[in-house]
């Protein structure tokens, strides 16, 4: 039989936070749409700084559309996570993941479910946590706070098992 690694993580109201700003921020065009935050609130800050006076009128929609792309989606980000965190009770559960190099089994306050490594759509490892992505946009967040340096090791040694190109972890 093969070795386990056992765990027991709580996520916190920083976990959910934080990775929903990993979520929006990994996306080419969200940095994109942030920049072009960033550039029409400097043009916007710039004519009531008195740079460009020869302007007809003054640039209040590209103010308000730097300030929607460069404070408003942060903003939203965090209550739409603080709005996860309050409703979904799960995110307040202490969950128990059990590894082994064929099987992922999860069991939480209320709920259980057993994967295999091959069902998950990646998994990637961050200075935080280990993501184990069951599709796109949802993961397992697995913070490495709540890991000995042994856990830690174990579980990598077992992800690179798998010759599965979406599953990165740290050296």
């Amino acid at each position: 039989m093969s070795e386990k690694i056992k765990l027991q993580t709580q996520l916190s109201w920083e976990d959910i936070k934080n990775f929903n700003f990993y979520i929006l921020y990994r996306r080419g065009t969200t940095i994109f749409i942030t920049i072009i935050g960033v550039i029409m609130l400097l043009f916007a800050l710039s004519y009531f700084l008195g740079f460009f006076s020869t302007l007809s009128k003054p640039p209040i929609g590209q103010l308000l559309m730097g300030l929607v792309f460069t404070i408003g989606l942060p903003l939203f980000t965090i209550y739409s996570a603080r709005k996860q965190f309050n409703s979904t009770g799960r995110f307040n559960e202490k969950i128990t993941y059990t590894f082994d190099k064929v099987w992922i089994e999860i069991i939480g306050e209320s709920f259980e479910t057993k994967i295999t490594w091959e069902k998950l759509h990646k998994v990637r490892e961050t200075d935080k946590w280990f993501l184990l992505f069951a599709n796109k946009n949802m993961a397992h967040i697995i913070p490495k706070d709540s890991l000995s340096n042994l856990q830690i090791s174990s579980l990598r040694t077992i992800i690179r098992s798998f010759s599965n190109p979406d599953f990165k972890v740290n050296s």
